[in-house]
């Protein structure tokens, strides 16, 4: 039964890399699919804990350079690595990782909103949302030379920021792809070795920013809707349903019935609509809150709906896919880490009550605890006024020198994983501490407070001053 387990766990392996490099493949060629796989047979991990959109926000930068260290530092590599991202598309355009474009820090500190899409896209999910076109590109031209008209940015900056826009953002194969999703993994992609290429880096790593969702319904449509597994009797089995609605009911990125937070199994983005709406099982379909979406839970059903791009899987379904069944070491944050655990918790205690004995040895040894430190610790910008400014995606390349990476691989050599988690501290008590019960004199801590009672402030440099 051992052996049988084994066998089973390296056919699914392979079913996830074969879909993965199909769609690498796609996005950005054979070769590039083929490194990423041979890294992934030596290291089944992937971090899971972006949100899908350019590469912008200062959390995001932070994690993925955290990743990115290790392949920097690394003299001995002969090939460039690769930071491997399966991040999440369903969400709003009006996210606070800001999905509509690029975010950087210009004169006087302000931070410029360089977008592809106007604001009626903000309470659009980005999963099958269309493409950017020329005319977006075109806008956002304009708005950068109205910036250096009016002092927002001075002519380096401007020339850079058009440098990206023409060269990156324009070029051919971004408009030759359907979907804005595509267009993301493809120009983040470029963007990223535009920042490195100057650099004189060789073991800088590629970036590889793929839709996660495109996976996991890929993966359905292949061999889960009609053949027999567990994700199969997950989707349409009653007796599963029962349980699914016991154990995890409650769990962030799940759902809640009483609470109705989250969704079953899947999100519903029917035609004409902008937003996405909820799900309950109710008679063996799914059906929304005012009961005019509704769809049969059959894998016909389902299929036409993923077919017509009606239908978003949950965080729920999708880690129990990538996690569970697939066996993917998962990095997320905070969050996730909270959440993941108690997602494998519950789908043991469903398994054993339907007496799945296989299922649970085959995910028993899957980590939930995999951490990607979000707050910013490595890039930073000083302003003439000494004040350090958490760096975008796009400050990073604006604003980098030749001293750049030097610093941030010395930052992170120095800093320890307690420091890190302390300089989280405030934004961590803002998020988990409930409101009733904050204080207002530790809502007052800063981390500039934490930097200079730790030492960090001597640790944490800035790789760039302004002005």
């Amino acid at each position: 039964e051992a052996s049988i387990n084994i066998r089973e766990a390296e056919e699914r392996k392979e079913e996830f890399l074969n879909t993965f490099s199909e769609e690498i493949s796609k996005i950005l060629g054979k070769r590039k699919a083929r490194s990423v796989i041979d890294q992934m047979r030596k290291h089944y991990s992937l971090s899971t804990t972006e949100h899908h959109g350019p590469i912008t926000h200062p959390n995001s930068l932070n994690s993925v350079l955290l990743t990115a260290i290790p392949f920097l530092t690394d003299t001995e590599r002969e090939k460039p690595g690769n930071v491997i991202v399966l991040s999440c598309a369903n969400i709003s355009f009006d996210n606070p990782r800001f999905p509509r474009g690029h975010l950087f820090t210009g004169e006087k500190n302000i931070t410029n909103q360089l977008v592809l899409f106007s604001r009626n896209a903000r309470p659009c999910p980005v999963v099958y949302f269309p493409p950017y076109d020329k005319e977006s590109i075109t806008s956002a031209l304009l708005r950068n030379d109205s910036w250096l008209k009016e002092g927002s940015v001075n002519e380096g900056v401007h020339e850079l920021v058009s440098k990206v826009l023409k060269n990156i953002y324009s070029k051919s194969k971004a408009f030759k792809f359907d979907n804005f999703s595509d267009q993301v993994s493809y120009t983040n992609f470029l963007l990223w070795q535009e920042i490195f290429s100057n650099k004189n880096q060789k073991n800088a790593p590629d970036l590889i920013y793929i839709e996660q969702e495109k996976i996991v319904i890929k993966l359905l449509k292949d061999y889960h809707l009609n053949k027999k597994t567990i994700v199969n009797s997950f989707l349409f089995d009653p007796n599963y349903h029962i349980l699914i609605e016991k154990y995890f009911n409650n769990i962030q990125g799940a759902f809640s019935l009483k609470e109705k937070y989250g969704s079953f199994l899947f999100w519903a983005l029917p035609k004409g609509k902008k937003y996405r709406i909820q799900l309950w099982r109710k008679e063996g379909r799914l059906v929304s809150e005012d009961g005019l979406y509704q769809v049969r839970l059959t894998p016909k059903a389902i299929r036409k709906a993923i077919e017509n791009k009606e239908l978003i899987p949950s965080t729920l379904l999708s880690f129990v896919m990538l996690a569970f069944y697939y066996g993917l070491n998962l990095r997320g944050g905070f969050d996730q880490t909270n959440y993941l655990t108690q997602m494998k918790d519950a789908f043991i205690l469903m398994n054993k009550k339907l007496k799945n004995t296989l299922e649970i040895e085959n995910m028993l040894d899957v980590p939930t605890d995999g951490l990607s430190l979000i707050r910013p610790i490595l890039a930073f910008l000083e302003s003439k006024e000494g004040i350090k400014i958490p760096a975008t995606g796009l400050d990073f390349y604006l604003y980098s020198n030749e001293n750049t990476l030097k610093i941030i691989t010395e930052i992170a050599k120095k800093v320890t994983f307690e420091e890190a988690i302390y300089r989280a501290l405030p934004s961590l008590y803002r998020a988990y501490c409930p409101q009733e019960y904050q204080q207002e004199e530790l809502l007052a801590i800063t981390e500039e407070e934490i930097d200079e009672l730790t030492g960090l402030k001597n640790k944490v440099t800035s790789f760039a001053k302004l002005g």
